[in-house]
């Protein structure tokens, strides 16, 4: 078993993650999401995606999808689908409107 650090606390604020789920496509790549903590507020501070090319021995920069605002009350619970090689769906709580958000992905996660 190897073990690989895909990110490291992107804000000071946050504490810790939750809810990592990682995939994988048709061409072979990796993707997984997640969000943070705070130890303030609990979870649903941020989310984030990062991608790996070589079998997880790599990862690209994790981006960040959303993250909660002073006034917003959190951003949580991400998932990630793959449909055929290029395709990626991403949806998770969206706590400023009370609903989801929704992403999609054509190029493999490249955008």
């Amino acid at each position: 078993s190897r073990e690989k650090q895909i990110s490291s606390s992107l804000e000071k604020i946050e504490g810790g993650f939750a809810n990592a789920r990682i995939i994988d496509d048709a061409k072979g790549r990796l993707h997984v999401t997640w969000q943070t903590f705070t130890e303030e507020k609990g979870v649903g501070q941020g989310v984030y995606y990062a991608r790996s090319l070589d079998d997880g021995l790599t990862w690209s920069e994790p981006r960040r999808f959303d993250f909660i605002e002073e006034d917003d009350e959190f951003v949580e619970w991400p998932y990630i689908i793959s449909r055929g090689e290029d395709e990626l769906h991403l949806n998770y709580v969206f706590g400023r409107t009370k609903g989801r958000a929704y992403r999609i992905s054509l190029d493999g996660g490249d955008t």
